[in-house]
């Protein structure tokens, strides 16, 4: 739900060590051979899946994780438990829940929580048992804008994106709040809130925006109304991106390989 935001790649160590020894590598190359490597480290973010996720057969007895955020509902959160496992057929935890530090907030009066520090919170939870961790507030939670635009929140002289949900693209964590899309209906709001999750895991798992409306991957899903009347699945051209020998998640019966 965040197709006006900026999404953060996280180096890892193996990324680090690359732009280390390729800056100290200096004295030892021409000016071409500089340029050329450089325009290569420029490049690997945009061709780079996330090459080890749940979706992969070796990763397959490996545990999502829903991590709760604060005083989160149980119903909800056993909700999404049932869901995921039956959508993605992999095995689904609970986890103790976790109060967001005041810290992440917008400003210290301000209950609005930056979703890239919770992200980057929730990446500490993964080990070799997790390799998918969801977290869930009821808290709002924000991105900070990089340009100014008309679809800005200006809230204490700051530029930010108010969000239903964050994900690393890709990762393994994404963080989804139900604060702007609160209803009585329960119905309509687990619909909303497993919308929301699984657009998010898609993101985790390389899947851009959709131009399809009816896909849950869809970029207007960030709008209410449209959200109310999304599919329940990602569509075929975002199954066939996802596709893969060995996969049996995600409807495997729908999917072409």
């Amino acid at each position: 739900m965040t197709n006006d935001c900026i999404r953060f790649h996280r180096f890892n160590t193996v990324s680090i060590k690359i732009i280390v020894n390729w800056i100290n590598s200096f004295n030892e190359m021409t000016i071409k051979q500089v340029f050329i490597s450089a325009i290569a480290l420029l490049t690997i973010p945009g061709c780079i899946k996330n090459e080890d996720n749940f979706f992969q057969e070796k990763n397959q007895h490996k545990i999502i994780a829903l991590q709760p955020l604060g005083d989160y509902n149980v119903e909800q959160l056993s909700f999404m438990r049932n869901e995921l496992r039956s959508f993605y057929n992999r095995s689904v935890i609970i986890l103790k829940p976790l109060p967001i530090p005041p810290a992440f907030r917008l400003a210290p009066n301000a209950e609005l929580y930056s979703a890239d520090s919770i992200l980057n919170m929730l990446s500490g939870l993964l080990n070799e048992e997790i390799i998918e961790v969801v977290g869930l507030t009821h808290k709002n939670i924000f991105m900070f804008k990089k340009n100014e635009d008309n679809t800005a929140n200006k809230l204490w002289g700051k530029n930010v994106s108010v969000v239903l949900g964050f994900g690393d693209h890709p990762g393994k964590c994404s963080v989804v709040s139900d604060y702007l899309f609160k209803t009585a209906d329960t119905k309509l709001l687990k619909h909303r809130l497993r919308s929301v999750i699984i657009h998010e895991i898609g993101h985790n798992l390389g899947l851009d925006h959709c131009n399809f409306n009816k896909c849950i991957m869809s970029e207007e899903n960030r709008k209410i109304p449209v959200l109310d009347n999304s599919g329940n699945d990602y569509c075929d051209r975002c199954k066939r991106k996802l596709a893969c020998p060995g996969i049996t998640a995600c409807h495997p019966h729908t999917i072409s390989c």
